[in-house]
């Protein structure tokens, strides 16, 4: 079929189309199908050229009614200029060199001597020597309006060298100036473009939104308008980016007509947010008026996805076909035949035992399907899976074969496949198809997942998490399921991982239910990667967030035990006090009174320590050897040595080590023999009964003999 007739064909079919379209019914449930851009070498990415109209400058300034010297060989060597006669345009003003420096012309003389030099030597050399004579201006005619032209122009020119950050300056300068209205816009829209060059997307679209708003020049308006389009679809933030195209096509549709690739970005743009009808009719029109351009065929492609997704099945496949015949030896042309065979394939498996009244229907009526053998589909993706290793259509290919085996009841085989495709993220920059794939694979290994949850089976629940690639975050993040597998990896120790999913769930919106588990467990997941200052920071947030949360007990315990990590002893007193005071029967309180008692302690505080081990024991938390004998320790200190020989005794009682034995007997018996509280005679005149230990017995027995014989001596 010649280029002439399928140009013709698809012209008619576009009257047709859009009745079809307009009377069809609501767009049937079907699996999104990444725009067939990304499938081809034209795909735009954070660092590929975005279509471009040229900034607004209508040349050097002057006042064509001045008279006087000069004034008409002026005038005759600006129009040699614009007629291109360089050297004409030089003899005149060179002969105007001798003008006195306070003619009117001089300034508008400079700067047309600059835009000479550009187009005389279009080399940097050129430029910066125009950047002196531009610089001049300024200096001299501060208030002229080449002057305030000149600011702007010098950043102009920097940009044009690929000097990016000195443009910058200029036009950061440039704005800093009292100017007109006019030239201060001109500034600020030609440092939001230079500042998307540098992808600062974030302050070029400031930029041109300000000019969008407030220039008066409808050029500065449209090419503001039209960048800030440009940068949201370069960012990927194509439902942003079509109100804007709208308005241009609305207003000024010349300018998108004009320019395929503006057309691209806005029927893809269209495509994106599934306004089909609008993005059909971008798509034919960028198809009809640009043929030839390497966005054609993805247009046509791009019309067989929107008729498909509307269910129109029969139009779907002619502009597949026009895009395989048409544009043979191209990516489209691929993608058009990988849709096609899947389409087929659809059929096939739907028809059933009609499977062949479908395909000999589909001969006769000369539709150009031929309905796929099984065997044929697979083959088909197969080969163009190893043709395309290395791109986008590579990874298309591989998910419809996974698709075409799950449709033929090998759904085993088909998730292999799927995660083969998973497996090539990154391999190809913008490759949407591993993240489409892990999100389908998610939706198959879904009900798995939540019986391992349920089972508790943490291993096989992680594994299945992570057999589909990065696609579950997305695909389960307004469940618990999300919080449910963070929480498991947290238990089998993938701190790291727990903290990454955690931090998933707390900045999305959609998860607002499970924020406060979600906090707490990333706090706990930083105090088990011994990080206590970034546990801190979360447990604060915590309480200043859900201060009324019935997990608030939990989180102030963890608080304080990241503040101890840190050695802020001080702090998690001062929470401890607290916490003690607001939640006195918490079942928590017997260790927040243990640890304030050994916090006290450390810090020195005697009285309050023993208060605090006095209530842990009152609480029948006070259990361990080892905390016993730091409250004995430090009744002795508070010379208290009664009440601490009982607490030693009770050490013994429960099950110390060696050590901690040895010093509770070694306590007794040199505190055995101190004075009793009325100062007379000893605490025990004989050795303890209660403990059957020979070698404590003749110690506490040596020790009262020869505090006997000091007494003596003493004279008591």
């Amino acid at each position: 079929m010649s280029a002439s007739c399928v140009w013709l064909i698809v012209c008619v079919l576009a009257h047709g189309s859009a009745l079809q379209i307009a009377s069809a019914a609501e767009p049937r449930e079907a699996q999104v199908i990444p725009s067939p851009i990304r499938a081809t070498p034209h795909q735009a990415s954070s660092g590929a050229p975005t279509p471009r109209i040229a900034l607004p400058d209508d040349g050097p300034r002057y006042d064509r009614t001045v008279e006087g010297p000069g004034a008409l060989p002026f005038q005759e060597a600006v129009k040699a200029l614009a007629r291109g006669q360089y050297a004409a345009a030089r003899a005149g003003f060179d002969a105007l060199a001798t003008l006195d420096s306070t003619s009117a012309l001089i300034p508008p003389l400079k700067a047309f001597m600059a835009e000479l030099i550009l187009l005389e030597d279009p080399t940097d050399h050129g430029r910066r020597e125009a950047i002196t004579q531009y610089r001049s201006i300024i200096n001299a005619y501060t208030k002229n309006p080449n002057a305030f032209r000149a600011f702007w122009r010098v950043g102009d020119l920097y940009a044009e060298m690929g000097w990016y950050q000195d443009a910058i300056v200029a036009y950061e300068y440039a704005l800093s100036r009292d100017l007109p209205r006019h030239d201060a816009d001109r500034s600020l829209l030609a440092l939001g473009v230079t500042l998307g060059k540098l992808e600062r997307w974030t302050e070029a679209e400031r930029a041109f939104e300000t000019v969008r708003t407030r220039a008066m020049d409808d050029r500065l308006v449209v090419r503001a308008t039209f960048d800030l389009a440009n940068a949201l679809y370069v960012q990927r933030r194509k439902r942003d980016a079509v109100p804007l195209y709208d308005f241009l096509y609305r207003r000024w549709p010349n300018l998108l007509k004009q320019n395929p690739d503006a057309l691209q970005q806005y029927g893809d743009a269209l495509f994106e947010v599934q306004e089909l009808k609008k993005a059909c009719e971008i798509d034919l029109l960028l198809y009809n008026l640009f043929p030839s351009s390497g966005h054609a065929g993805t247009a046509l492609v791009r019309l067989g996805d929107s008729h498909r997704w509307l269910g129109l099945s029969a139009q779907a496949e002619f502009f597949y076909t026009a895009a395989r015949m048409q544009y043979a030896d191209t990516a489209a042309a691929i993608v058009a035949r990988i849709r096609l065979s899947r389409q087929e394939q659809e059929v096939a498996a739907s028809a059933g035992e009609g499977f062949l009244r479908k395909k000999v229907e589909g001969m006769i009526q000369g539709s150009g399907s031929s309905y796929l053998d099984a065997s044929k589909g697979e083959e088909i993706y197969k080969a163009i899976a190893l043709e395309h290793q290395g791109d986008i259509l590579g990874s298309e290919a591989l998910y419809y074969l996974a698709e075409h085996y799950e449709l033929r009841g090998n759904p085993v085989r088909g998730i292999k496949v799927y995660q083969d495709v998973t497996q090539r993220i990154g391999v190809v920059p913008d490759d949407p198809w591993p993240q489409t794939a892990g999100l389908h694979l998610a939706s198959l290994l879904k009900p798995r997942l939540e019986v391992a949850l349920k089972d508790k089976n943490d291993v096989l629940a992680v594994m299945l998490f992570h057999s589909h690639g990065h696609a579950p975050e997305q695909y389960y993040i307004g469940t618990r399921t999300l919080l449910d597998v963070a929480d498991r990896h947290r238990q089998l120790g993938f701190s790291t991982e727990a903290v990454h999913l955690y931090q998933t769930l707390v900045k999305n919106r959609k998860a607002t239910a499970f924020h406060e588990e979600a906090l707490l467990g990333l706090g706990e997941s930083y105090l088990d990667q011994l990080d206590p200052a970034a546990a801190r920071n979360v447990f604060e947030s915590f309480r200043l967030q859900y201060p009324q949360s019935a997990r608030s007990p939990m989180v102030s315990r963890q608080l304080t035990t990241a503040m101890l990590e840190q050695g802020d002893r001080r702090s998690a007193i001062r929470v401890m006090k607290h916490w003690t005071k607001l939640h006195p029967r918490d079942t928590a309180q017997g260790w927040m009174s243990l640890t304030l008692a050994r916090t006290l302690g450390e810090e020195g505080k005697r009285e309050e320590a023993a208060a605090a081990f006095e209530n842990a024991l009152r609480n029948n938390v006070l259990r361990e050897p080892q905390d016993l004998l730091s409250y004995a320790d430090l009744l002795l200190q508070l010379n208290l040595p009664e009440r601490a020989l009982d607490l030693y005794r009770q050490v013994l009682k429960s099950g110390p080590g060696p050590a901690e034995a040895e010093w509770a007997r070694v306590q007794i018996m040199l505190n055995l023999g101190g004075k009793n509280r009325n100062g007379a005679g000893s605490i025990a005149s004989a050795p303890d009964a209660e403990f059957d230990d020979p070698l404590f017995h003749r110690a506490v027995g040596a020790k009262q003999i020869g505090l006997q014989a000091v007494m003596e001596n003493e004279g008591e």
